[in-house]
């Protein structure tokens, strides 16, 4: 039970850390002469934090998940929890500090429109985005256990971060921020959730076992 409550605690961190993320994204992305580069050069900075505080982020954990034989199916449904509360919960937080940041939130309400119409976008795009965006993430995660030079380090996470975020790939959990910031709320955002989720895991594990067929080839 100690266990379980210390990776729900670090789960609560690594959903911050992108929450923090997701925040500078809105703040640096809304302005009138900004471009979608700005965002993208400032989020990944929330997944190197999440690395170097070694918190629990899901979608960085999902794809190591046949690695780790300490990672059950109850841990890694802990730390989504954990995630998406937090994420949902800062989300909300930033919501009311900027209540009167009219074109801050109508940024992020078309923002958040654009990752939920279901209705103009297709379930299945939805889902290619959120596959890409899990694999780009478990790359980065996977240079940052690998690399060992610590600048390389941090410029192999930073780099898959940057691409996702500037072609606009959707990311469970920073996406329960944007929701949670832009306080208007849908039955399509659930939808939404739940294709990245699904996306976002799927690229994860197929890159990772893309990588171990590789070094199995190469082996023998």
């Amino acid at each position: 039970m100690k266990t379980y409550f210390k990776t729900f605690v670090s789960s609560l961190l690594a959903g911050l850390f992108i929450g923090f993320a997701g925040l500078a994204f809105l703040l640096v992305s809304y302005l009138p002469n900004s471009s979608p580069l700005f965002g993208a050069l400032i989020f990944p900075f929330g997944l190197i934090l999440v690395c170097l505080c070694k918190t629990d982020l899901f979608t960085g954990k999902i794809g190591f998940a046949f690695n780790d034989k300490e990672l059950t199916i109850i841990k890694l449904l802990i730390i989504l929890v954990g995630n998406l509360l937090a994420a949902f919960l800062f989300g909300l937080l930033g919501h009311f500090i900027f209540s009167k940041n009219q074109d801050l939130l109508a940024f992020t309400n078309n923002l958040v429109k654009i990752k939920t119409d279901i209705l103009n976008i297709s379930s299945l795009t939805l889902f290619f985005k959120a596959t890409i965006c899990g694999a780009l993430v478990y790359l980065a995660v996977y240079l940052y256990k690998t690399i060992e030079n610590h600048l390389l380090k941090i410029i192999g996470t930073y780099i898959p971060i940057f691409f996702f975020v500037l072609f606009g790939f959707d990311h469970c959990i920073a996406n329960m921020f944007y929701f949670a910031f832009s306080f208007s709320f849908t039955p399509s955002m659930i939808l939404s959730l739940l294709i990245a989720i699904i996306g976002n895991s799927f690229g994860a594990l197929v890159i990772n076992f893309a990588f171990r067929f590789i070094s199995l080839k190469t082996n023998s």
